[in-house]
């Protein structure tokens, strides 16, 4: 995508979820009422606290996956390396958000909270929530990076509107329907919608990475080599009992890889002159020395 896409697919992601929290929150506090609106603060307190654990991890994902180059197939295999290590680096880092949350819950909601209308027990069950929460949208932010290094910002922000029109607009209408408004109910459907994006997230940001790594992949000589021959041999083993279609697939992949294979020698057969075969003026210079 072109820069002026990208940076109105940002501005376009960001100023519909800002707009959608102001809209919504005048409903929210006549439902709820101000304390429990104020858990929400809560919320984005402890989202950006413990953003701060990422240490770097997620702009060197977003770093690596833009720096891969064009067949640059070494940086993508390192790039999907790095997501897999830190996938793993996050799954610590939640589990222990989570429980870090759930054990202080109750001593927040006891002593820290001038609680005078919600009670602490309901307080502390939403800060319980309020972890989980956070928990799995800091580890969203694993795929949400791999998007941005890909530049796939369309898509990025496509999601986080849908799924923020999810989290906020079918929140209210969650707490509003089923029962007496209270801020549990609302916290567990957040908590739902986060699990839900989630593994949406995680799958549209691998199936971008295997994409990735597929593009990069088909400019290594020794893929062309595997390929050519596994296209060849499936075509003279079976050469009558393959599907029309997918022989024409195969037949513009191979055409494909052959010019690319053809104009890549020729690049390299240029370059070769340039650097055995000094310019003329140069030899001019020389012979006029």
């Amino acid at each position: 995508m072109s820069l002026r896409a990208n940076a109105l697919a940002n501005f376009g992601g960001q100023f519909f979820a800002a707009a959608l929290v102001l809209v919504l929150a005048p409903a929210y506090i006549d439902a709820l009422g101000l304390e429990a609106w104020g858990l929400v603060g809560i919320l984005a307190m402890l989202s950006v606290w413990f953003n701060l654990l990422d240490v770097g991890l997620t702009p060197a994902i977003s770093r690596e996956l833009a720096a891969r180059g064009q067949g640059n197939a070494a940086a993508a295999r390192a790039a999907a390396g790095l997501v897999r290590c830190v996938e793993w680096i996050y799954l610590a880092v939640v589990i222990s958000v989570i429980s870090v949350v759930a054990l202080a819950a109750s001593s927040v909601a006891t002593g820290w909270l001038n609680l005078s209308v919600l009670q602490a027990g309901p307080a502390g069950q939403a800060l319980m929530l309020i972890g989980v929460v956070v928990g799995l949208r800091l580890y969203e932010n694993i795929y949400r990076a791999v998007l941005t290094g890909l530049e796939e910002l369309l898509v990025l922000n496509l999601l986080s509107s849908v799924f923020a029109l999810l989290r906020w607009g079918g929140g209210l209408a969650f707490i509003l329907t089923f029962g007496p408004p209270n801020v549990v109910d609302l916290f567990a459907w957040q908590a739902a919608v986060s699990a839900l994006s989630l593994l949406v997230f995680a799958i549209v940001g691998h199936r971008h990475l295997r994409a990735c790594r597929l593009r990069s992949a088909q400019t290594d000589p020794r893929f062309r080599r595997w390929y050519c021959g596994d296209l060849r041999a499936r075509g003279a083993s079976d050469p009558g009992g393959q599907d029309p279609a997918e022989s024409n697939v195969a037949a513009r992949r191979l055409r494909r890889i052959r010019a690319g294979r053809v104009a890549g020698g020729r690049a390299v057969a240029a370059r070769r002159t340039s650097v055995r075969r000094p310019d003329t003026a140069l030899r001019a210079s020389v012979r006029s020395a």
